[in-house]
């Protein structure tokens, strides 16, 4: 007899990442359920080890877009980059993707003084 908690397709909950997302009249799934305004809510299980890939794959990409870019503006540097990520219902890792109303996605660029 198995013991825990398991996914609809028998691997182990520990193993999967559920991701709660709505799904349009043609099909389209939406990462923001809470503007479905009536439409289905699903709840999608993502492999763990799938979304660790499309993430890494992601992050190796953006890294390729920040190297050449220059560190300082003038006075400034860039003290941090922090990446505003939606993860879709079929596990995809997006930097902007279909946003609604009061919705967005964003990339922020903090500026520091140089020492």
């Amino acid at each position: 007899m198995r013991k825990g908690v398991f996914a609809s397709d028998g691997f182990p909950m520990e193993n999967k990442i559920r991701i709660l997302a709505a799904i349009d009249s043609d099909e389209t799934l939406s990462a923001f359920p809470k503007l479905s305004q009536g439409r289905e809510i699903k709840v999608f299980e993502v492999p763990s080890a799938d979304l660790a890939d499309k993430l890494a794959l992601f992050l190796s990409d953006f890294q390729r877009v920040l190297e050449p870019q220059p560190s300082s503006f003038g006075s400034f540097e860039i003290d941090e980059v922090e990446l505003n990520l939606t993860v879709n219902a079929k596990g995809g890792i997006e930097l902007i993707g279909t946003l609604g109303v009061g919705m967005e996605s964003s990339i922020k660029i903090k500026l520091r003084r140089k020492k």
